[in-house]
């Protein structure tokens, strides 16, 4: 729902940052997933899957974590300025 109110807006200037945190995370959602895909097929077949697997698997997931730390940036900057004046 946030990723929906930020990307509804064209004319933000955080349009950039979200495009950014939009192909960092689903690229790094995808590596992620084929490195589990390849993980489980091994393990089916009875093979022991390597350190390589595992730190592919790593590199998605540190992908993952920096492209939620971009979205959590984008939407810091949308909220106004004088929001926190307003709850106290």
């Amino acid at each position: 729902m946030c990723g929906a109110r930020v990307a509804e807006d064209p004319d933000q200037p955080g349009r950039a940052l979200f495009a950014t945190f939009f192909w960092v995370y689903n690229a790094s959602l995808a590596v992620t997933i084929a490195t589990m895909v390849v993980h489980g097929t091994l393990t089916v077949y009875g093979k022991e899957s390597n350190e390589a697997i595992a730190g592919i698997a790593g590199l998605g997931h540190i992908g993952l974590t920096v492209g939620l730390v971009l979205l959590f940036i984008n939407l810091g900057k949308r909220v106004p300025k004088n929001r926190a004046a307003d709850t106290e």
